[in-house]
């Protein structure tokens, strides 16, 4: 049986949920690592190394997309930055031989979708699935809902074309905050619905 995505419909792209979440909390992903933390590069063109925390600075050199990188201890102050209306910090890294610092805004705790695979098949690279469910909304229609083990869910359409073909025509996800932040959640949306987005605000949005 083949399976088809079509993305029609991104109306309900990726949710958040936590009742008592802010949207401070949402961007607090420089909390979350420490020196010894494993991040991954989520810039489609790659990240800049730079010499110094200024993107003036000196860049060693362009980290590509899907990179591993450790945090390394920093005596430096943190400083705030905004790029492309994305807010991170910077972050002292090692990449290699290569130590520097990287615009954190880029980064996550999770491997990048590089390969540029569906939202499902991402998912399943990341999480153990703990239930896979098709419910029959009509002859030709369903409901699919597949839920990981840590607490996200994924939702889609499903549509029954002849000889068996399916058509995935919208789909959705919700992620427990404690599994993930608002920014790990754009990156992720940027690289699995770049060409659905071509380049306008990605359509994620908490819920209140």
């Amino acid at each position: 049986m083949k399976t088809i995505f079509v993305f029609k419909s991104i109306l309900l792209l990726i949710w958040i949920f936590n009742p008592n979440h802010s949207r401070a909390q949402l961007n607090a992903f420089s909390n979350l690592y420490r020196p010894g933390s494993k991040l991954y590069v989520h810039a489609l063109q790659g990240l800049s190394l730079r010499a110094n925390p200024d993107l003036k600075a000196q860049s060693i050199m362009i980290i590509p997309l899907g990179a591993e990188v450790e945090v390394m201890p920093d005596s430096k102050s943190k400083v705030a930055i905004t790029n492309s209306n994305i807010q991170g910090i910077w972050a002292k890294v090692k990449y290699g031989t290569n130590t520097g610092y990287m615009f954190d805004g880029y980064l996550s705790r999770y491997h990048a979708n590089s390969s540029k695979s569906d939202l499902l098949s991402y998912l399943k690279l990341l999480y153990k699935v703990k239930l896979d469910v098709k419910n029959p909304v009509s002859e030709f229609q369903s409901e699919w809902q597949i839920e990981f083990t840590n607490g996200v869910v994924y939702t889609a359409g499903v549509t029954y074309k002849e000889g068996g073909e399916e058509i995935i025509d919208a789909e959705g996800a919700v992620f427990p905050t404690a599994v993930i932040t608002f920014q790990e959640l754009y990156l992720i949306a940027r690289l699995t619905y770049q060409l659905s987005l071509n380049g306008k605000e990605c359509p994620i949005d908490p819920l209140s």
